[in-house]
């Protein structure tokens, strides 16, 4: 269910950062079911730095604890006062790595060795950024691109014993779906940036069906996901176009003429060419020869 998964497959093919941040998620998703059943202080704190792994291999890896942490006590429920604790070490040293590393080795976080200018960066994308999308963005990059599980995870509601683990991955949900919202309103991603939330989804369905409903299901998800890459591979092609890249910067030197220049860029595909083609080349801060502007981002 989780790995023929419609975006699971295609992030893994066309090679994204989203598909090895699933490595570090699905790392720290194991590191916690090993606290489940024999909780430390010591475990904890590891499960905080391995969270962390996860916000350095993709930003969005910040939000995981939301999800982890709750799993973890939804696990151990009851859960003790020594439970809560524990979860919050984990989660402590989460927020101290995250607020700390990026000041302590800022050329190697690049965008959020400062956090504050990361944040603004990220806000300012000339798309809408209101709640009032949320149900779109629901639809756009969980229900859909996330089938079958995205759905039938909720089948855990009538399973008593499940719905612990379903309250967790639901308090999980939210704060990956609000990140949507803010960066993806009326531009696609696949479901992307939840992808993370499919091993719980994954889970939760394996537990609430019987496996001769689910194995049919894994199939039909590995279906969708074959039909799904037949149309989206060739989008991602296309943006890595190289040819098409090295005639935009041939024709930008040509116009130039020798000479140093600026070039606005409006599209995806010209900000790929940009920082692949030109940044890279611009020269000293001071003097550059080549460098672009994406007006999109800046607008």
């Amino acid at each position: 269910l989780l790995a023929a998964g419609p975006a699971a497959l295609l992030y893994a093919t066309v090679v994204e950062l989203h598909a090895p941040l699933m490595a570090a998620a699905g790392l720290a998703f194991w590191w916690t079911a090993v606290q489940v059943q024999r909780p430390s202080w010591w475990g904890m704190v590891v499960l905080g730095v391995l969270t962390h792994g996860c916000f350095v291999m993709h930003s969005s890896g910040l939000l995981l604890p939301g999800w982890l942490l709750p799993f973890f006590l939804a696990r151990r429920w009851p859960a003790t006062r020594r439970d809560v604790l524990l979860a919050m070490v984990a989660g402590l040293v989460h927020a101290l790595l995250w607020f700390a590393l990026p000041r302590l080795f800022p050329s190697y976080y690049g965008l959020h060795a400062d956090l504050a200018a990361a944040f603004a960066k990220e806000s300012s994308i000339n798309r809408p950024q209101t709640i009032d999308y949320a149900g779109e963005v629901f639809v756009q990059e969980w229900l859909w691109p996330l089938l079958p599980v995205s759905v039938l995870c909720f089948a855990a509601v009538l399973r008593r014993e499940l719905r612990a683990d379903l309250v967790a991955f639901g308090i999980g949900l939210v704060p990956f779906l609000y990140l949507c919202v803010r960066q993806l309103v009326h531009e696609p991603e696949n479901g992307a940036y939840l992808l993370p939330m499919t091993m719980p989804a994954a889970l939760l369905t394996a537990q609430a069906l019987r496996p001769r409903v689910t194995v049919p299901l894994a199939v039909l998800g590995a279906t969708v996901a074959l039909l799904s890459l037949g149309s989206l591979v060739p989008f991602y092609a296309a943006l890595d176009d190289g040819a098409q890249g090295r005639r935009l910067v041939a024709n930008l030197e040509s116009a130039a003429k020798q000479q140093p220049f600026l070039a606005l860029f409006g599209t995806h595909r010209e900000m790929a060419t940009g920082y692949e083609a030109l940044e890279r080349w611009s020269g000293p801060p001071a003097a550059p020869t080549r460098s672009f502007l994406y007006i999109r981002e800046t607008a």
